[in-house]
Formats: C-alpha cells, structure tokens, sequence
C-alpha cells in the first residue's frame, strides 16, 4: 500500500486492492482460529504478544524497499507451501474437515495472489541483493517462529521431542518427495529471472477448493 500512488499499472493496482481485500480475510481466519485455541485449552498470546513486537520492530527498522522486498519473499514462501499442498493432497488427506477446508482455502488464496507482492517489489526498484537479502531475513523468522510454536504446541499436547521425530521420519515417508519439491520451490527464488508466475498451481487449487465443497469465485 506504500506503493499505491506510483503505480502506473492500472492492472497492478487492481492486484494491490484485491490482495489487501485477501488479506484481511486471511487475518479474520487466523484471528478466529486463535479463538478456537483458546476454547480448546491452548496458551497461545504469550507467543503472539511476542511475535507481534517482533514484527513490529522489522516495521519500525526496515525501509519501505526493505519491507515490501520482505512482503515478496513471505509471499513467495506460502506460496511454495501453498502449492504443496494443493499438488500433494495426500498430505492432508486424514486432516479433520474444518482444518482441510481452511488448509485449502488459505492455499488457493495464496497462489492467486502469489505474483502481487513481487511486482509491486520489482515497480519499486527493489535490486537482487536486496531481494536477496530480504529471503534470508524470511528464511531465519520462518525457521525461528515456526520452531517456537511447535516446541509451544509439543510442550502443551505433552509430546515428546523424539516423539515428534518420529512423526516427522512417518511423515517423510508417506509423503512422496513433498521436503525436495518444497525446497526446490524455494530455491528458485534465487534466479535474478525468477518470477512467481513461472509455476502455475491455481487448476490444482480450484480443483482442490471444489473437492472440499469451496465454491470458487474467480
């Protein structure tokens, strides 16, 4: 939304307010599914009480290049993850039906919107070294934030450590090469000629969305 006012792309910007219409949904789902948490027991606001100062400094500290090259590479992220999930549905195959639902929703709107950020990015003047740079950055709060909530789930659920490593080798094994297509995924991002658009998983994911009875609105 920095952005909005020099954006000559009548298109992008049309882009920029759908994404940000996406996102606020995105952010009721995630808000209303942190209420479930809390019904069901789970300790959870420490964390976000943490996360969110968290983010709130990286906002504070990083330029607006700086942010929206990071915005780009987060949305790089999910999408990777997105795809995954909608080319690989047996990955959540025995998930419960709400939390498949919301899994493929949340995927399908990830891959619609994967390009935006990026483009935004690129009309910014953002070069590849800080593009770059911004991944690593993402790259580091994925794996720091993602450890710590799972080592906060596996505390509260009572499971152990090697209990969870061996979910982990079962899941490894069940899930046909999914760990060597996500990091390929990843990885990509690395081209100076890479672009979001390259892999196109929105039939996967429209056709995953009607699996799960998602009417989709294109």
């Amino acid at each position: 939304m920095h952005y909005k006012d020099v954006i000559q792309d009548k298109a992008l910007l049309k882009q920029v307010q759908g994404f940000v219409g996406q996102e606020s949904m995105h952010a009721k789902g995630h808000e209303d599914y942190f209420k479930v948490l809390r019904k069901q027991g789970y300790k959870i606001d420490k964390f976000l009480k943490w996360y969110k100062r968290y983010a709130l400094f990286i906002e504070r500290m990083a330029t607006p290049k700086l942010r929206i090259a990071l915005t780009a590479a987060a949305e790089h992220y999910t999408a990777t993850i997105a795809a995954l999930m909608v080319s690989n549905p047996e990955l959540i195959e025995d998930v419960e039906p709400t939390m498949k639902k919301l899994i493929v929703w949340h995927s399908a709107e990830e891959i619609e919107h994967r390009s935006v950020a990026f483009d935004v990015m690129k009309t910014a003047g953002v070069n590849y070294p800080l593009r770059i740079l911004a991944f690593l950055m993402t790259s580091f709060d994925m794996l720091l934030w993602s450890t710590m909530g799972s080592l906060l789930f596996l505390r509260q659920d009572k499971i152990s450590l090697f209990r969870s490593f061996q979910y982990k080798r079962q899941f490894n094994r069940q899930s046909s090469g999914a760990n060597k297509k996500f990091r390929r995924g990843l990885l990509a991002y690395f081209r100076r000629d890479f672009h979001p658009s390259d892999v196109d998983y929105l039939t996967e994911a429209h056709a995953q969305l009607k699996a799960v009875g998602i009417k989709n609105k294109e």
